[in-house]
């Protein structure tokens, strides 16, 4: 009962993670993860909309809806504040809760410095990730970054933005979001309110496995410290009746841990979240780093993705050359 309770929200969180960030792949569109996000994104928004025009009328629906489309496809902060909130709350939860009990018998008084360590490396990646530009094509620079790479004529080809009014330069992208054009752009990413390009994907990379660092880090202490409970709980002479035989009997492991889980719901808590955030966000790093390792980005991913569906479905049989 206390490891569904304690699992369920985690586990939500986890999965509703898990989809924003790659449901939209084309590789699961056809899976659970893909699904969940077409419902997340377009049924259940379509929805609450229908409903809400036969609540309040269309034009005060047009004005949530103005509203909605902001939140969703507008350039703000909440995501960057929800992202602090999140490393704030749980890294001051984390620090209340291990901070006393440093140094021990498992953690040396190392942690001390590592904690804020991890902490800080964090936050400084996620500022320079935000705040470095990501290569914005102006009409000033547009000439060097057309130079920095040759049209293939498939999926780039040298044509005008009909919103910037210059020559988008091949691997570039207009970003209806921050409304510039991006230089070897990747994508925009809410989390950092920033696209991602040419001179910041260093710091968005940088970024995530600071991040990811920082999670399995707080999960491996975190961990070690509760470990350290089996002791001072003497969860090793604990005894339990036996719901098949009667008798009493000693703690199976889980047993074990869903009691030290019990006394210690907060850290237990803080460190079952950082273990599953950091798979999450390793898996994302490690597609980001795969990408770069084959020279490519997740926008060209998408195109060479369309085009190979274009071409199976006979849509596309042959491309001009211009």
């Amino acid at each position: 009962g206390m490891l569904v309770q304690l699992m369920l929200p985690i586990g939500s969180v986890a999965l509703l993670l898990v989809t924003l960030l790659f449901g939209a792949n084309k590789a699961f569109s056809r899976t659970p993860i893909g699904l969940l996000h077409v419902m997340l994104t377009k049924t259940l928004p379509e929805a609450v909309g229908a409903g809400i025009i036969c609540i309040i009328g269309r034009r005060n629906a047009d004005a949530c809806h103005t509203a909605a489309d902001f939140l969703v496809n507008g350039r703000h902060p909440l995501v960057q504040i929800f992202f602090l909130i999140l490393v704030a709350g749980g890294a001051g939860v984390f620090t209340m809760e291990t901070w006393h009990r440093i140094p021990n018998a498992s953690a040396g008084a190392i942690h001390h410095l590592l904690i804020p360590a991890a902490v800080g490396t964090c936050l400084g990646t996620f500022y320079l990730a935000c705040t470095v530009s990501p290569g914005i094509v102006t009409p000033e620079n547009v000439a060097q970054h057309v130079q920095r790479y040759d049209y293939d004529y498939l999926i780039f080809k040298p044509t005008v933005c009909r919103t910037c009014g210059i020559v988008k330069p091949a691997r570039s992208k207009h970003c209806s979001i921050c409304n510039v054009c991006i230089s070897r752009c990747d994508h925009h990413c809410a989390w950092i309110n920033n696209c991602v390009g040419y001179a910041n994907h260093r710091w968005f990379i940088a970024f995530l496995l600071a991040v990811t660092t920082m999670c399995f880090y707080g999960a491996w202490l975190g961990s070690k410290i509760l470990r350290m409970d089996w002791s001072l709980f003497r969860v090793h002479d604990l005894r339990t009746i036996d719901k098949l035989t009667g008798l009493r009997r000693s703690l199976t492991w889980s047993e074990a841990w869903l009691f030290i889980i019990s006394r210690d719901v907060l850290l237990s808590s803080v460190t079952i979240f950082a273990a599953i955030c950091g798979v999450i966000v390793l898996v994302f790093a490690l597609y980001n780093l795969n990408m770069i390792l084959h020279g490519f980005t997740a926008n060209e991913k998408f195109k060479w993705e369309d085009l190979q569906a274009d071409i199976t479905d006979g849509y596309l049989t042959s491309i001009p050359r211009s």
